[in-house]
């Protein structure tokens, strides 16, 4: 998302405290995990019977899109006011404990990327992997001048 907003980008590059605001809109946005879990027991959810044994995936980047809990949820916007935690990093038993390690990384790491690739931009078609757990991308060619 950020590729797609050369003027973030450029902030990236001069504002490493802004680079916080626009991990945590990633997150929000573009979270790549996709947990899943093992029924220990029959459950009976909203009508149906999910037996033990079944093998359920929750969809946590689409929970980031929930209009219901983000307005205009499609917008990339780092600005954006959070009254709702995204999942990106879990929540209650399966919050992730290196969470705020993590952020402090992708936040440093963006801004010293940014910072030395200026003009950041595709130069050909993205792929993504299709691959249930931790996704991401199979291919991101791009091109960029120098800092």
């Amino acid at each position: 998302q950020v590729l797609q907003h050369p003027d973030i980008w450029r902030r990236c590059a001069e504002d490493q405290a802004w680079c916080g605001k626009v991990v945590e809109e990633m997150l929000r946005h573009s979270t790549i995990l996709t947990p899943y879990r093992v029924i220990t027991q029959d459950v009976e959810y909203d009508g149906v019977r999910i037996p033990a044994g079944t093998m359920v995936c929750f969809a946590l980047p689409l929970a980031g899109r929930d209009p219901a809990a983000f307005p205009d949820p499609m917008i990339f916007d780092p600005e954006r006011s959070y009254t709702n935690r995204h999942f990106a990093f879990g929540k209650g038993a399966h919050v992730c404990i290196g969470q705020h390690l993590a952020r402090v990384q992708l936040e440093e790491g963006l801004h010293l990327v940014a910072s030395r690739l200026a003009n950041l931009r595709v130069t050909g078609p993205v792929e993504r992997r299709p691959f249930l757990g931790a996704g991401g991308l199979r291919s991101l060619p791009v091109a960029f001048d120098p800092a």
